[in-house]
C-alpha cells in the first residue's frame, strides 16, 4: 500500500479542489493509498474520511507538494478547476483519476450538523438585540418572526488578485434586486478587501473556514 502525505499551502480555495482530488483519489483506487495531508488550512479536512495520520519520516512515507499546472491552459483547454490537482496526480502518480462529483469533499461531524449555524445563532438566539433585528428587516425588507432563505456573498477578494473582483456597486445592485424576498449575509476574511453592502447582515470578519 502506497502511503503519501500531499502538501499545498496555498488559499482556502486551493485545499477545497485537492479534497476533491484525495477523495478521487480512493474511489478510482480504493485500498491502494494510505493518505494524510500538510495544507494551510486543516480545519477543511477536519472529519474527512480518507486521510490516515502519517509522519513524514515513517517507514514507507513518500511527501508531495501539490500544484495544478492546468490552470496555464485555462483559455485553451475545456477544464475546469476541479480537474487541476486530479490531472497532477495522474501525471506524478502515472493514474487515471476522473472527477466523480463536480464539488469539493468537506466533512460535518455530528454537532456541526445538529448546532444552528452562525447565521442562525445571530437571528435565532439572540445574539442581536430587538432593535438590532429590527433594523436588518428593515434594511432587508423581510417581514415577519424568520428570516426565511439566505444567501452568502463574499463580495471583494484579496489583495494579491484584485482581477478576481467584482465591483461593489454590482453587489449592492444583487442585494436591492432581491429586497423584500431574501437576506444576504457578507462574509470575508478581515484581511482582505471586502467593502460593507447595504441591507445584509454583516458577518465579515466573524466566520471561520468551518
Amino acid at each position: 500500500m502506497e502511503k503519501w502525505i500531499f502538501e499545498n499551502w496555498l488559499s482556502p480555495g486551493d485545499v477545497v479542489m485537492l479534497t476533491a482530488a484525495v477523495r478521487d483519489l480512493h474511489r478510482a483506487y480504493p485500498g491502494r493509498f494510505l493518505t494524510d495531508v500538510r495544507t494551510s488550512c486543516p480545519a477543511l479536512w477536519r472529519h474527512n474520511p480518507h486521510l490516515t495520520p502519517l509522519k513524514p519520516k515513517g517507514r514507507g512515507v513518500r511527501s508531495m507538494l501539490c500544484h495544478y499546472p492546468l490552470i496555464h491552459q485555462s483559455n485553451t483547454a475545456p477544464y475546469h478547476f476541479i480537474h487541476g490537482f486530479i490531472e497532477y496526480f495522474n501525471a506524478k502518480l502515472g493514474l487515471n483519476i476522473r472527477p466523480t462529483e463536480f464539488k469539493g469533499d468537506i466533512h460535518l461531524g455530528r454537532r456541526e450538523k445538529s448546532n444552528p449555524g452562525p447565521v442562525e445563532e445571530m437571528l435565532g438566539n439572540g445574539a442581536l438585540s430587538l432593535a438590532e433585528r429590527f433594523r436588518l428587516k428593515e434594511r432587508s425588507g423581510l417581514r415577519g418572526e424568520e428570516h426565511g432563505p439566505y444567501w452568502i456573498i463574499s463580495a471583494g477578494g484579496k489583495y494579491d488578485f484584485t482581477v478576481k473582483w467584482w465591483h461593489r456597486r454590482r453587489w449592492q445592485e444583487v442585494v436591492d434586486h432581491f429586497h423584500g424576498r431574501l437576506l444576504f449575509v457578507q462574509v470575508g476574511d478581515k484581511g482582505h478587501y471586502h467593502p460593507p453592502l447595504k441591507g445584509v447582515l454583516d458577518l465579515r470578519g466573524k466566520t471561520s473556514l468551518r
